[in-house]
């Protein structure tokens, strides 16, 4: 399997914690959570098929189909992933796939308190360097 990037360990309040590294595994992963919390993408354009005038009717459905496209060809920088990485139970699903490889007993819970412990600056560090990317020169601020 492509692995990119390399695990990195951490000690947070003495309890060491190694991360691993983005895999296609982990990404496919991910994005099957992502697609189960996402859902049908047309299941609001086929609620309102006969509800609605024609050309509203054709906005859902042009949002549901981009939104399957988007759901089909995944990555972590889509909207979509995006969309879910900024919430709590995103990045706690994301840190739970990362450490679970080496700590089988995390919960996606305790994964969010490490996310938490490490801050938001050096937890985008850890997944760039799983991801084999060069450490961010501008951070994006927390979203939490």
């Amino acid at each position: 399997m492509l692995k990119l990037g390399q695990e990195t360990t951490k000690v947070i309040d003495g309890t060491s914690y190694t991360f691993g590294r983005v895999t296609i595994g982990l990404v496919e992963q991910f994005a099957a959570w992502v697609r189960d919390k996402e859902g049908d993408p047309f299941e609001l354009a086929d609620r309102y098929l006969d509800k609605l005038p024609r050309e509203e009717w054709e906005v859902l459905f042009k949002e549901a189909r981009q939104k399957r496209d988007e759901l089909q060809a995944f990555t972590l920088d889509s909207a979509v992933a995006q969309k879910w990485l900024k919430t709590p139970e995103g990045a706690a699903q994301l840190f739970y796939l990362l450490l679970k490889e080496r700590q089988p007993t995390i919960t996606p819970s305790e994964a969010f308190e490490v996310f938490l412990a490490l801050g938001f600056e050096e937890a985008q560090e850890l997944l760039d360097k799983g991801a084999g990317e060069p450490p961010a020169k501008n951070v994006r601020p927390p979203v939490l």
